[in-house]
Order: C-alpha cells, then sequence, then structure tokens
C-alpha cells in the first residue's frame, strides 16, 4: 500500500511545481480531453485543452465567448461545456460541444457555440447543468419574452419587482421553462414617533 501512494504523492508534488499561479485548470476527461486551461492574462484569457495523450493544446480559433474566461463546466455526460466569460464586467455564457473544440481548435474561422446568453443589464446566477442539455440558472430577466437576436430575456429594471427567477434553458431547441419566481421583500420602513 505504502509503495502506491509514493508515487501518487510524488505526481502530486512534481504537477505542483509545473502549475503557473495564473493558469486555472478545469478537469473535464472525457472525449480526449482531460482537462481546460485557462491563462489568466492582461484582459484577454487564452484557452486550451489537456489532449488524451497529456499535450497541452491552445485553442486558436475565435470562441464566441468575451475576453475573460471565469468558469468552464462540463455537462454531466461530458458531451457539452458551459464557457462562463466576462468583458468590462459583463457576463456571458456559451454552450459548446467538447468535441468540436478539440477537432477545430486550430480552424480559421470562428468556431460556432451550440448556444449564447446575454444577460446585459442583468446577471446569471447559480449556473448549473441539468443533463447534457439543459442549463439551470436564475435571473431577474424575464426568459418568457426571450430576444433570440440579442440572446438576452427582457429586463424591465423595475427595482421594485425584484423578483428572482429560476429558468432551464434546453440549448437544443433554444426553449425556456420558468421552475419557480421568488419576490424579495423591502424590509417594512420603522416608523419614529415624535
Amino acid at each position: 500500500m505504502k509503495l502506491l501512494i509514493l508515487p501518487l504523492v510524488a505526481l502530486v508534488i512534481c504537477s505542483c511545481r509545473t502549475q503557473f499561479k495564473n493558469v486555472r485548470t478545469f478537469p473535464v476527461d472525457r472525449n480526449g480531453c482531460r482537462a481546460f486551461l485557462v491563462v489568466e492574462q492582461d484582459w484577454h484569457y487564452p484557452l486550451g485543452y489537456i489532449d488524451g495523450e497529456g499535450n497541452l493544446r491552445m485553442i486558436t480559433a475565435d470562441l464566441n465567448t468575451l475576453g475573460q474566461i471565469e468558469a468552464i463546466r462540463p455537462s454531466p455526460g461530458g458531451r457539452r461545456v458551459l464557457i462562463e466569460s466576462y468583458g468590462e464586467g459583463h457576463q456571458f455564457i456559451s454552450v459548446y460541444d467538447i468535441q468540436t473544440l478539440i477537432q477545430r481548435h486550430v480552424d480559421s474561422e470562428m468556431i460556432p457555440a451550440l448556444g449564447t446568453l446575454d444577460p446585459y443589464p442583468g446577471a446569471f446566477a447559480k449556473v448549473k447543468w441539468v443533463d447534457d442539455d439543459t442549463l439551470e440558472f436564475e435571473s431577474v430577466s424575464d426568459f418568457h419574452e426571450f430576444d433570440s437576436k440579442l440572446r438576452r430575456g427582457r429586463y424591465s429594471g423595475d427595482v421594485e419587482d425584484g423578483t428572482m427567477r429560476t429558468w432551464r434553458w434546453r440549448t437544443l431547441d433554444d426553449t425556456f421553462t420558468e421552475m419557480r419566481s421568488q419576490r424579495y421583500l423591502r424590509p417594512a420602513r420603522m416608523e419614529v414617533s415624535p
């Protein structure tokens, strides 16, 4: 047993030495991709992946993302990946087929996303996969009124409303289902007697 633990500890120590402070790793380990890597530099965060043989491959093809990649989340079955990116504080999410990213990573043309969402001027919270084709998220925007060209739900800007809704987005047919809503109430004002 000790003989098995020693090589594992040595591997962990060696891998820590090669990890740079400005590189974030997002494990996938499916479809010939062990992990995605994001290099944090200036306003543009290059993206790469570790192939099945352990080689770093940079994705040089353009992607439908904003400059700074915040998170990469593989779907439960490992077929898709959600890329959450930001530009000037503005959130944007893109869904890609992992196999397409690997096959076309050096294309001269943009790799099209399976779908994108732009919550501007609002934001998404608690974004997570439900299955390989469905994402769940919270938003104050109303996706019953979805603008397919701008890729966003209607945002009223009404501070009084404040209704946070949980949505499910089925990427295959680009449909939205409201799961639940919760209205946030303002605290009651205390009246002070003179």
